[in-house]
């Protein structure tokens, strides 16, 4: 499937993480400061006043390192636009900035003693990936598998993202989770993930018409593992 053109918002909101990002990275006060400064700690998010809730949005826009950003602006600018043209601008913009929040607030509210921070737009992501599936389940979407030596799949998004939204919840619940009675980093991100997808798939069906979208039914998402650009208007 050929990425969809005229998706102002998802454009809009790429370029935010990445001038987030930037600034975290590069600009004054740059650092882990700057990412414990926009992003949520749960321990001083309840206790906090007004700027400790503002990171719920700040948080959105800043990434730890330049594998989270890129992974986070491929499926946001593939998925991203499909959904924005099948549901509107504003209200893709709205839900974008109510499923971010919303997911980080989940989080801070499962784990209010932590004092880990918590940044970028994966929660928002998530959210996208749900909407898609429920407004296109029968798109198709080629990819290549690590697990499968980067073999490329064609399959139905309601497999394809079923199968992702699996392996998020198995490894949110794996063994090393919970090691030492606590949760891990990379358990944090998965229920994020797991978050942000349900209440995407919510929105999408507020949001879902009776009509059927003029593409991309039959047609195909292709994007691989690592590496590749949007290129006139397709990601290969």
């Amino acid at each position: 499937m050929r990425a969809a053109r005229a998706a102002p918002v998802s454009h809009a909101l790429a370029a935010g993480c990445v001038l987030g990002s930037l600034l975290a990275a590069v600009g004054p006060g740059a650092g882990p400061g700057a990412q414990r400064r926009w992003g949520v700690v749960p321990a001083e998010l309840w206790g906090g006043g007004p700027a400790e809730w503002t990171t719920l949005l700040t948080s959105q826009f800043v990434h730890t390192g330049w594998l989270h950003l890129p992974a986070n602006l491929l499926f946001l600018l593939l998925f991203g636009p499909w959904v924005e043209r099948r549901v509107g601008g504003l209200p893709f913009l709205l839900g974008c900035l109510t499923v971010g929040p919303a997911t980080a607030l989940g989080h801070a509210t499962l784990h209010p003693d932590s004092t880990d921070v918590l940044v970028g737009a994966s929660g928002t992501v998530a959210g996208v990936l749900g909407a898609f599936l429920l407004l296109f389940p029968r798109a198709r979407i080629t990819a290549l598998y690590p697990a499968l030596l980067f073999l490329p799949l064609r399959l139905p998004a309601w497999l394809a993202l079923g199968c992702w939204a699996a392996v998020q919840w198995l490894a949110a619940r794996s063994p090393d989770a919970g090691a030492g009675g606590g949760t891990s980093t990379a358990a944090f991100a998965h229920q994020s993930h797991l978050l942000g997808f349900a209440l995407g798939l919510l929105l999408g069906r507020l949001h879902h018409r009776r009509t059927r979208p003029a593409a991309p039914g039959d047609a195909e998402i292709t994007g691989k593992a690592r590496g590749g650009v949007p290129r006139g208007g397709a990601l290969e």
